[in-house]
């Protein structure tokens, strides 16, 4: 560590100094602070017994998922939905929840029986990163069948390193607890038309055809 005078001119001192990140891992961090001054040894926190005492500082290496939204998407049409994980441990899965949005208010609970799961695949790994492990793309695929005009919710969650982290939300240890939130996708409706058939004509006369759309 290092001395640092006080600017005040007082005869307290600062110390500084950090703790390497290659040193920051689960299940966490102890230090203790030391200082000597001539033949006088102190250390901070102290401790009365022989066994030294320490701080300790939990390190949680939970994956971190980012997503960019699927906001719009055509009826009736699947599209895909990808995440970038930083996986600090390496070897994270994941999976996707999704559905067809409830017509009544439905629960973020990952085992609510509403939500169909798939595996998601890597697309992109990358080379391990300094402080952040391997930075992982996964994709999966919305199936159309479940693209209607009511919308479609889904979410991910992502396990690794005796981890669980979803997206939306916050990382949480019992996956049967609520999540805050889903993503939602808007899916346009496709353009809708009416158009009585007529019944019958007289001989070489026109015939006038006539439709009422609706297009979103």
């Amino acid at each position: 560590m290092q001395l640092v005078e006080d600017p005040a001119g007082s005869r307290a001192l600062q110390a500084t100094g950090q703790i390497p990140a290659t040193s920051v891992v689960e299940p966490g961090v102890e230090y203790f602070i030391e200082l000597v001054a001539g033949t006088t040894r102190s250390t901070f926190p102290s401790s009365a017994t022989a066994a030294r005492a320490a701080w300790v500082v939990p390190v949680d290496a939970a994956p971190v998922v980012t997503h960019q939204p699927v906001l719009f998407t055509p009826a009736d049409t699947g599209y895909a939905v990808r995440i970038d994980v930083s996986c600090p441990t390496g070897g994270c899965t994941a999976t996707v929840a999704y559905r067809t949005s409830p017509t009544t208010a439905g629960t973020a609970a990952w085992d609510d029986p509403s939500w169909t799961r798939d595996a998601m695949n890597v697309v992109l790994a990358s080379e391990p990163i300094e402080n952040l492990g391997v930075v992982t793309t996964y994709e999966a695929n919305i199936p159309g069948d479940f693209v209607d005009i009511v919308g479609v919710d889904y979410l991910f969650r992502v396990d690794g390193g005796g981890h669980t982290s979803y997206a939306p939300g916050t990382p949480v240890a019992d996956p049967t607890l609520a999540q805050p939130t889903y993503f939602h996708t808007h899916v346009l409706e496709p353009p809708r038309l009416v158009h009585v058939p007529a019944a019958t004509s007289p001989y070489r006369t026109n015939i006038p055809i006539s439709a009422t759309a609706t297009c979103c």
